[in-house]
Protein backbone atom coordinates (compact mmCIF):
# COMPACT_ATOMS: atom_id res chain seq x y z
CA UNK A 1 0.00 0.00 0.00
CA UNK A 2 2.92 2.32 0.66
CA UNK A 3 4.13 1.75 -2.91
CA UNK A 4 0.67 2.64 -4.24
CA UNK A 5 0.56 5.83 -2.20
CA UNK A 6 4.03 6.87 -3.43
CA UNK A 7 3.01 6.17 -7.02
CA UNK A 8 -0.12 8.30 -6.65
CA UNK A 9 1.87 11.14 -5.05
CA UNK A 10 4.41 10.97 -7.88
CA UNK A 11 1.67 11.23 -10.50
CA UNK A 12 0.06 14.11 -8.64
CA UNK A 13 3.34 16.07 -8.35
CA UNK A 14 4.11 15.55 -12.02
CA UNK A 15 0.61 16.74 -12.80
CA UNK A 16 1.05 19.88 -10.67
CA UNK A 17 4.39 20.76 -12.30
CA UNK A 18 3.17 20.18 -15.81
CA UNK A 19 -0.01 22.20 -15.26
CA UNK A 20 1.87 25.48 -15.45
CA UNK A 21 3.64 24.48 -18.66
CA UNK A 22 0.79 22.83 -20.51
CA UNK A 23 -2.66 23.53 -19.12
CA UNK A 24 -4.41 21.74 -21.99
CA UNK A 25 -2.81 18.42 -20.90
CA UNK A 26 -4.05 18.61 -17.31
CA UNK A 27 -6.88 16.17 -17.85
CA UNK A 28 -4.61 13.23 -18.77
CA UNK A 29 -3.06 12.80 -15.30
CA UNK A 30 -6.52 13.05 -13.75
CA UNK A 31 -7.79 10.26 -15.96
CA UNK A 32 -4.67 8.21 -15.29
CA UNK A 33 -5.08 8.75 -11.53
CA UNK A 34 -8.74 7.75 -11.73
CA UNK A 35 -8.05 4.48 -13.54
CA UNK A 36 -5.11 3.75 -11.26
CA UNK A 37 -7.28 4.13 -8.19
CA UNK A 38 -10.06 2.15 -9.85
CA UNK A 39 -7.63 -0.68 -10.52
CA UNK A 40 -6.43 -0.88 -6.94
CA UNK A 41 -9.85 -0.64 -5.33
CA UNK A 42 -11.32 -3.27 -7.62
CA UNK A 43 -12.40 -6.36 -5.72
CA UNK A 44 -9.95 -9.25 -5.85
CA UNK A 45 -10.20 -12.88 -4.87
CA UNK A 46 -7.41 -14.94 -3.38
CA UNK A 47 -8.52 -18.57 -3.73
CA UNK A 48 -6.63 -20.75 -6.20
CA UNK A 49 -8.06 -23.94 -7.72
CA UNK A 50 -5.71 -26.38 -9.44
CA UNK A 51 -7.13 -29.07 -11.71
CA UNK A 52 -5.61 -32.45 -12.46
CA UNK A 53 -5.05 -31.49 -16.09
CA UNK A 54 -2.63 -28.78 -14.93
CA UNK A 55 -4.99 -25.81 -15.36
CA UNK A 56 -4.81 -23.24 -12.55
CA UNK A 57 -7.69 -20.85 -11.80
CA UNK A 58 -6.38 -17.88 -9.81
CA UNK A 59 -8.21 -14.94 -8.21
CA UNK A 60 -11.16 -17.22 -7.55
CA UNK A 61 -13.69 -17.21 -4.75
CA UNK A 62 -15.02 -20.50 -3.45
CA UNK A 63 -18.80 -20.40 -3.36
CA UNK A 64 -19.70 -23.93 -2.38
CA UNK A 65 -17.99 -27.24 -1.68
CA UNK A 66 -20.20 -30.32 -1.85
CA UNK A 67 -19.44 -34.01 -1.50
CA UNK A 68 -18.83 -34.42 -5.22
CA UNK A 69 -17.85 -30.98 -6.57
CA UNK A 70 -16.43 -27.49 -6.00
CA UNK A 71 -18.18 -24.33 -7.18
CA UNK A 72 -16.09 -21.17 -7.65
CA UNK A 73 -16.47 -17.69 -9.09
CA UNK A 74 -13.80 -16.15 -11.34
CA UNK A 75 -14.32 -12.64 -12.77
CA UNK A 76 -18.02 -12.85 -12.01
CA UNK A 77 -18.42 -16.17 -13.82
CA UNK A 78 -19.47 -19.19 -11.79
CA UNK A 79 -18.02 -22.61 -12.64
CA UNK A 80 -18.54 -26.03 -11.12
CA UNK A 81 -15.90 -28.78 -11.19
CA UNK A 82 -16.42 -32.46 -10.29
CA UNK A 83 -14.26 -33.85 -7.52
CA UNK A 84 -12.50 -36.18 -9.96
CA UNK A 85 -11.11 -33.15 -11.85
CA UNK A 86 -9.78 -31.26 -8.80
CA UNK A 87 -6.19 -31.60 -7.60
CA UNK A 88 -6.03 -28.96 -4.87
CA UNK A 89 -7.81 -25.92 -3.46
CA UNK A 90 -6.04 -23.01 -1.80
CA UNK A 91 -8.20 -20.80 0.40
CA UNK A 92 -7.10 -17.38 1.68
CA UNK A 93 -8.93 -14.28 2.88
CA UNK A 94 -9.54 -11.77 0.11
CA UNK A 95 -8.99 -8.69 2.26
CA UNK A 96 -5.57 -7.97 3.71
CA UNK A 97 -5.08 -8.56 7.43
CA UNK A 98 -3.77 -4.99 7.81
CA UNK A 99 -7.30 -3.60 7.62
CA UNK A 100 -7.63 0.06 8.65
CA UNK A 101 -11.22 1.29 8.37
CA UNK A 102 -14.27 -0.26 9.99
CA UNK A 103 -15.53 -1.53 6.65
CA UNK A 104 -12.18 -3.18 5.90
CA UNK A 105 -12.16 -4.81 9.32
CA UNK A 106 -15.70 -6.08 8.82
CA UNK A 107 -14.86 -7.44 5.37
CA UNK A 108 -11.75 -9.16 6.70
CA UNK A 109 -13.75 -10.70 9.53
CA UNK A 110 -16.30 -12.02 7.04
CA UNK A 111 -13.51 -13.53 4.96
CA UNK A 112 -12.09 -15.37 7.97
CA UNK A 113 -15.54 -16.75 8.76
CA UNK A 114 -16.01 -17.74 5.11
CA UNK A 115 -12.83 -19.80 5.12
CA UNK A 116 -13.64 -21.56 8.41
CA UNK A 117 -17.22 -22.37 7.39
CA UNK A 118 -16.09 -23.57 3.95
CA UNK A 119 -13.67 -25.99 5.59
CA UNK A 120 -16.25 -27.18 8.11
CA UNK A 121 -18.59 -28.06 5.24
CA UNK A 122 -16.01 -30.19 3.43
CA UNK A 123 -17.15 -33.54 4.80
CA UNK A 124 -15.64 -35.54 1.94
CA UNK A 125 -12.53 -33.42 1.30
CA UNK A 126 -9.35 -33.82 3.31
CA UNK A 127 -6.44 -31.49 3.90
CA UNK A 128 -2.94 -32.83 3.42
CA UNK A 129 -1.69 -33.67 6.96
CA UNK A 130 1.75 -32.34 6.06
CA UNK A 131 0.25 -28.87 5.54
CA UNK A 132 -1.62 -28.77 8.84
CA UNK A 133 -0.41 -26.63 11.73
CA UNK A 134 -0.25 -28.15 15.20
CA UNK A 135 -2.34 -25.94 17.50
CA UNK A 136 -3.04 -26.08 21.24
CA UNK A 137 -5.89 -24.37 23.09
CA UNK A 138 -4.96 -23.57 26.68
CA UNK A 139 -7.51 -23.12 29.43
CA UNK A 140 -8.87 -19.58 29.37
CA UNK A 141 -8.76 -17.45 32.54
CA UNK A 142 -12.05 -16.68 34.25
CA UNK A 143 -12.73 -13.03 34.92
CA UNK A 144 -15.28 -11.31 37.14
CA UNK A 145 -18.65 -13.04 37.24
CA UNK A 146 -17.44 -16.12 35.37
CA UNK A 147 -16.92 -19.53 36.94
CA UNK A 148 -13.94 -21.74 36.19
CA UNK A 149 -16.17 -24.52 34.88
CA UNK A 150 -17.77 -22.15 32.35
CA UNK A 151 -14.38 -21.06 31.04
CA UNK A 152 -13.25 -24.69 30.71
CA UNK A 153 -16.41 -25.49 28.74
CA UNK A 154 -15.83 -22.55 26.38
CA UNK A 155 -12.23 -23.68 25.75
CA UNK A 156 -13.48 -27.16 24.87
CA UNK A 157 -16.07 -25.67 22.49
CA UNK A 158 -13.37 -23.62 20.77
CA UNK A 159 -11.22 -26.74 20.44
CA UNK A 160 -14.07 -28.73 18.89
CA UNK A 161 -14.81 -25.97 16.40
CA UNK A 162 -11.15 -25.80 15.36
CA UNK A 163 -11.10 -29.56 14.85
CA UNK A 164 -14.14 -29.33 12.55
CA UNK A 165 -12.26 -27.00 10.20
CA UNK A 166 -9.80 -29.85 9.55
CA UNK A 167 -7.17 -27.14 9.14
CA UNK A 168 -5.16 -28.00 12.26
CA UNK A 169 -3.79 -30.88 14.25
CA UNK A 170 -5.34 -29.82 17.57
CA UNK A 171 -3.62 -31.09 20.71
CA UNK A 172 -5.99 -32.97 23.00
CA UNK A 173 -6.88 -31.69 26.48
CA UNK A 174 -5.00 -34.39 28.42
CA UNK A 175 -1.76 -33.68 26.55
CA UNK A 176 -2.18 -29.94 27.15
CA UNK A 177 -2.71 -30.39 30.90
CA UNK A 178 0.31 -32.70 31.19
CA UNK A 179 2.48 -30.25 29.24
CA UNK A 180 1.36 -27.36 31.45
CA UNK A 181 2.23 -29.37 34.56
CA UNK A 182 5.63 -30.47 33.28
CA UNK A 183 6.43 -26.99 32.00
CA UNK A 184 5.50 -25.43 35.34
CA UNK A 185 7.83 -27.82 37.16
CA UNK A 186 10.68 -27.21 34.76
CA UNK A 187 10.25 -23.44 34.70
CA UNK A 188 9.92 -23.03 38.48
CA UNK A 189 11.98 -20.04 39.47
CA UNK A 190 12.77 -19.25 35.83
CA UNK A 191 11.30 -16.85 33.31
CA UNK A 192 9.77 -19.30 30.83
CA UNK A 193 7.77 -18.18 27.82
CA UNK A 194 5.49 -19.70 25.19
CA UNK A 195 8.48 -21.13 23.34
CA UNK A 196 9.36 -23.41 26.25
CA UNK A 197 5.73 -24.54 26.50
CA UNK A 198 5.57 -25.23 22.78
CA UNK A 199 8.56 -27.56 23.11
CA UNK A 200 6.39 -29.75 25.36
CA UNK A 201 3.38 -29.55 23.04
CA UNK A 202 5.31 -29.45 19.75
CA UNK A 203 2.96 -26.75 18.46
CA UNK A 204 3.20 -23.89 15.99
CA UNK A 205 0.36 -21.85 17.49
CA UNK A 206 -1.11 -21.48 20.96
CA UNK A 207 -4.54 -20.00 21.63
CA UNK A 208 -5.25 -18.61 25.07
CA UNK A 209 -7.24 -15.80 26.66
CA UNK A 210 -9.97 -15.01 29.16
CA UNK A 211 -13.73 -14.84 29.57
CA UNK A 212 -15.12 -11.80 31.34
CA UNK A 213 -18.63 -10.69 32.25
CA UNK A 214 -19.47 -7.04 31.76
CA UNK A 215 -23.02 -6.18 32.73
CA UNK A 216 -25.14 -8.98 31.35
CA UNK A 217 -22.80 -9.88 28.50
CA UNK A 218 -19.93 -12.34 28.38
CA UNK A 219 -16.81 -11.52 26.37
CA UNK A 220 -14.35 -14.07 25.02
CA UNK A 221 -10.98 -12.41 24.48
CA UNK A 222 -8.19 -14.54 23.07
CA UNK A 223 -4.71 -14.25 21.63
CA UNK A 224 -3.12 -16.40 18.95
CA UNK A 225 0.57 -16.82 19.78
CA UNK A 226 3.28 -17.80 17.33
CA UNK A 227 5.47 -20.14 19.41
CA UNK A 228 8.35 -20.00 16.94
CA UNK A 229 8.66 -16.21 17.16
CA UNK A 230 7.34 -16.03 20.74
CA UNK A 231 4.93 -13.21 19.93
CA UNK A 232 1.21 -12.59 19.56
CA UNK A 233 0.15 -12.75 15.91
CA UNK A 234 -3.30 -11.28 16.46
CA UNK A 235 -6.20 -11.21 18.90
CA UNK A 236 -9.86 -12.13 18.50
CA UNK A 237 -13.00 -11.52 20.49
CA UNK A 238 -16.57 -12.77 20.64
CA UNK A 239 -19.51 -11.99 22.88
CA UNK A 240 -22.53 -13.81 24.26
CA UNK A 241 -25.68 -12.24 25.64
CA UNK A 242 -26.11 -15.06 28.16
CA UNK A 243 -24.80 -18.52 29.07
CA UNK A 244 -27.07 -20.18 26.52
CA UNK A 245 -25.17 -18.39 23.76
CA UNK A 246 -21.78 -19.78 24.81
CA UNK A 247 -21.65 -22.43 22.01
CA UNK A 248 -22.48 -19.83 19.39
CA UNK A 249 -19.88 -17.35 20.68
CA UNK A 250 -17.18 -20.01 21.05
CA UNK A 251 -17.80 -21.25 17.50
CA UNK A 252 -17.67 -17.68 16.17
CA UNK A 253 -14.38 -17.04 17.99
CA UNK A 254 -12.87 -20.29 16.68
CA UNK A 255 -13.88 -19.52 13.08
CA UNK A 256 -12.24 -16.10 13.19
CA UNK A 257 -9.13 -17.60 14.77
CA UNK A 258 -8.95 -20.34 12.12
CA UNK A 259 -9.32 -17.91 9.22
CA UNK A 260 -6.83 -15.50 10.78
CA UNK A 261 -4.22 -18.21 11.32
CA UNK A 262 -4.64 -19.33 7.70
CA UNK A 263 -3.90 -15.79 6.53
CA UNK A 264 -1.28 -14.80 9.09
CA UNK A 265 0.72 -18.01 8.74
CA UNK A 266 0.47 -17.63 4.94
CA UNK A 267 -0.48 -21.28 4.57
CA UNK A 268 -3.08 -20.68 1.92
CA UNK A 269 -4.78 -23.78 3.27
CA UNK A 270 -3.25 -25.98 0.62
CA UNK A 271 -6.01 -28.53 0.51
CA UNK A 272 -4.92 -31.84 -0.94
CA UNK A 273 -7.82 -33.84 -2.23
CA UNK A 274 -6.98 -37.55 -2.13
CA UNK A 275 -8.55 -39.57 -4.93
CA UNK A 276 -10.76 -42.14 -3.21
CA UNK A 277 -11.75 -43.66 -6.56
CA UNK A 278 -8.29 -45.04 -7.30
CA UNK A 279 -8.71 -48.12 -5.03
CA UNK A 280 -11.95 -48.99 -6.84
CA UNK A 281 -10.20 -48.50 -10.18
CA UNK A 282 -7.44 -50.88 -9.11
CA UNK A 283 -9.99 -53.47 -8.00
CA UNK A 284 -11.85 -53.36 -11.30
CA UNK A 285 -8.54 -53.53 -13.17
CA UNK A 286 -7.81 -56.87 -11.47
CA UNK A 287 -11.36 -58.23 -11.55
CA UNK A 288 -14.01 -56.47 -13.69
CA UNK A 289 -16.96 -55.37 -11.57
CA UNK A 290 -15.09 -55.62 -8.26
CA UNK A 291 -14.74 -51.85 -7.93
CA UNK A 292 -18.45 -51.38 -8.65
CA UNK A 293 -19.26 -54.01 -6.03
CA UNK A 294 -17.28 -52.06 -3.41
CA UNK A 295 -19.16 -48.90 -4.41
CA UNK A 296 -22.49 -50.58 -3.71
CA UNK A 297 -23.41 -51.12 -7.39
CA UNK A 298 -23.90 -54.86 -7.04
CA UNK A 299 -26.27 -55.29 -10.02
CA UNK A 300 -23.89 -53.42 -12.30
CA UNK A 301 -20.93 -55.31 -10.85
CA UNK A 302 -22.61 -58.66 -11.54
CA UNK A 303 -23.46 -57.60 -15.09
CA UNK A 304 -19.90 -56.47 -15.84
CA UNK A 305 -18.33 -59.58 -14.34
CA UNK A 306 -20.74 -61.95 -16.11
CA UNK A 307 -20.49 -60.10 -19.43
CA UNK A 308 -16.71 -60.15 -19.28
CA UNK A 309 -16.69 -63.83 -18.41
CA UNK A 310 -19.08 -64.73 -21.24
CA UNK A 311 -17.15 -62.59 -23.73
CA UNK A 312 -13.90 -64.30 -22.73
CA UNK A 313 -15.60 -67.67 -23.23
CA UNK A 314 -16.79 -66.73 -26.72
CA UNK A 315 -13.35 -65.30 -27.47
CA UNK A 316 -11.64 -68.55 -26.50
CA UNK A 317 -14.11 -70.50 -28.67
CA UNK A 318 -13.59 -68.07 -31.59
CA UNK A 319 -9.81 -68.37 -31.25
CA UNK A 320 -10.10 -72.18 -31.32
CA UNK A 321 -12.31 -72.01 -34.41
CA UNK A 322 -9.90 -69.64 -36.09
CA UNK A 323 -6.98 -71.98 -35.39
CA UNK A 324 -8.87 -74.93 -36.89
CA UNK A 325 -10.02 -72.90 -39.89
CA UNK A 326 -6.48 -71.65 -40.44
CA UNK A 327 -5.16 -75.22 -40.39
CA UNK A 328 -7.87 -76.31 -42.85
CA UNK A 329 -7.03 -73.40 -45.12
CA UNK A 330 -3.32 -74.28 -45.05
CA UNK A 331 -4.13 -77.87 -45.98
CA UNK A 332 -6.24 -76.72 -48.94
CA UNK A 333 -3.49 -74.38 -50.13
CA UNK A 334 -0.95 -77.22 -49.94
CA UNK A 335 -3.37 -79.53 -51.75
CA UNK A 336 -3.75 -76.90 -54.48
CA UNK A 337 -0.04 -76.83 -55.08
CA UNK A 338 -0.03 -80.64 -55.48
CA UNK A 339 -2.97 -80.56 -57.93
CA UNK A 340 -0.85 -78.84 -60.54
CA UNK A 341 1.46 -81.89 -60.67
CA UNK A 342 -1.46 -84.36 -60.93
CA UNK A 343 -2.70 -85.67 -64.29
CA UNK A 344 -6.17 -86.49 -62.93
CA UNK A 345 -8.79 -84.35 -64.75
CA UNK A 346 -10.85 -81.95 -62.58
CA UNK A 347 -8.65 -82.16 -59.49
CA UNK A 348 -7.33 -78.64 -60.05
CA UNK A 349 -10.84 -77.21 -60.21
CA UNK A 350 -11.88 -79.08 -57.06
CA UNK A 351 -8.79 -77.82 -55.25
CA UNK A 352 -9.55 -74.24 -56.28
CA UNK A 353 -13.16 -74.47 -54.99
CA UNK A 354 -11.98 -75.91 -51.67
CA UNK A 355 -9.34 -73.20 -51.28
CA UNK A 356 -11.88 -70.40 -51.89
CA UNK A 357 -14.31 -71.92 -49.41
CA UNK A 358 -11.56 -72.31 -46.79
CA UNK A 359 -10.45 -68.71 -47.39
CA UNK A 360 -14.03 -67.46 -46.87
CA UNK A 361 -14.39 -69.44 -43.63
CA UNK A 362 -11.00 -68.17 -42.43
CA UNK A 363 -11.99 -64.57 -43.16
CA UNK A 364 -15.29 -65.01 -41.30
CA UNK A 365 -13.54 -66.63 -38.35
CA UNK A 366 -10.94 -63.81 -38.25
CA UNK A 367 -13.68 -61.15 -38.29
CA UNK A 368 -15.50 -62.88 -35.45
CA UNK A 369 -12.31 -63.11 -33.43
CA UNK A 370 -11.54 -59.43 -34.06
CA UNK A 371 -15.10 -58.34 -33.14
CA UNK A 372 -15.05 -60.26 -29.87
CA UNK A 373 -11.59 -58.84 -29.05
CA UNK A 374 -12.84 -55.29 -29.62
CA UNK A 375 -15.92 -56.02 -27.50
CA UNK A 376 -13.79 -57.36 -24.65
CA UNK A 377 -11.45 -54.37 -24.74
CA UNK A 378 -14.40 -51.95 -24.86
CA UNK A 379 -16.11 -53.73 -21.98
CA UNK A 380 -12.91 -53.63 -19.93
CA UNK A 381 -12.36 -49.91 -20.61
CA UNK A 382 -15.98 -49.16 -19.66
CA UNK A 383 -15.50 -51.20 -16.50
CA UNK A 384 -12.46 -49.09 -15.53
CA UNK A 385 -14.10 -45.75 -16.37
CA UNK A 386 -17.27 -46.65 -14.48
CA UNK A 387 -15.28 -47.83 -11.44
CA UNK A 388 -13.50 -44.48 -11.31
CA UNK A 389 -16.29 -42.01 -12.11
CA UNK A 390 -19.45 -43.73 -10.86
CA UNK A 391 -21.04 -42.45 -7.66
CA UNK A 392 -20.12 -44.33 -4.50
CA UNK A 393 -23.33 -45.72 -3.00
CA UNK A 394 -21.68 -47.93 -0.41
CA UNK A 395 -22.28 -45.35 2.35
CA UNK A 396 -25.98 -45.09 1.63
CA UNK A 397 -27.79 -46.86 4.46
CA UNK A 398 -31.46 -47.75 4.44
CA UNK A 399 -33.49 -46.35 7.29
CA UNK A 400 -34.94 -49.81 7.90
CA UNK A 401 -33.07 -53.05 8.33
CA UNK A 402 -33.51 -55.84 5.82
CA UNK A 403 -35.63 -58.77 6.93
CA UNK A 404 -38.42 -58.82 9.51
CA UNK A 405 -39.07 -55.61 11.48
CA UNK A 406 -41.21 -55.45 14.62
CA UNK A 407 -42.47 -52.00 15.61
CA UNK A 408 -44.14 -51.29 18.95
CA UNK A 409 -45.77 -47.88 19.40
CA UNK A 410 -47.76 -46.39 22.27
CA UNK A 411 -50.53 -44.00 21.29
CA UNK A 412 -52.80 -41.79 23.40
CA UNK A 413 -56.30 -40.85 22.48
CA UNK A 414 -56.59 -37.19 21.54
CA UNK A 415 -60.16 -36.97 22.82
CA UNK A 416 -59.30 -37.48 26.49
CA UNK A 417 -56.14 -35.99 28.00
CA UNK A 418 -55.74 -38.64 30.72
CA UNK A 419 -56.45 -41.65 28.54
CA UNK A 420 -54.68 -45.00 28.90
CA UNK A 421 -52.05 -45.53 26.22
CA UNK A 422 -52.93 -48.00 23.48
CA UNK A 423 -50.11 -50.26 22.28
CA UNK A 424 -49.92 -50.96 18.55
CA UNK A 425 -47.80 -53.73 17.04
CA UNK A 426 -46.71 -53.92 13.42
CA UNK A 427 -44.64 -56.55 11.66
CA UNK A 428 -43.06 -55.88 8.28
CA UNK A 429 -40.56 -57.51 6.00
CA UNK A 430 -38.14 -55.55 3.85
CA UNK A 431 -35.92 -56.91 1.14
CA UNK A 432 -33.76 -55.45 -1.58
CA UNK A 433 -32.89 -56.63 -5.07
Amino acid sequence: MKFIANAINFVWIRHANSEAAAHHKSRCPNLFLFFLLLFFISPANADILTLKNGKVLENAKTIKITKDSIEISVDGKTSKFPKAMVKSLRLKPVTTKNAVGEKDKTDYEKEKIRIAETLQQTTEWEIDPERKLRVAVLNFRNGTGVEAGEVETIAEMITNSLVRTKLFLVVDKITVEKALKDNAAKCEGKNCDSTSLSSFLNTSKIITGSVTKVGKKYFINGSIIDTQKNKIDFAETAEADNRDRFPEAADYFAKKAAGGIADYADLGISTSLPDKNLPQLARSAVLPGFGQWKKGEKVKASFLFTSTLITIGFLVKANSDYTQTKAEYDRNVAFGYLSFASSTPGIGFYSSVQSNQARSELSSSANQLQGLSILLVGLYIYNLADAYYAKDKSSEINSKKLGFNLNIQNQFSKSTPNSIPETNYSISYQWSF
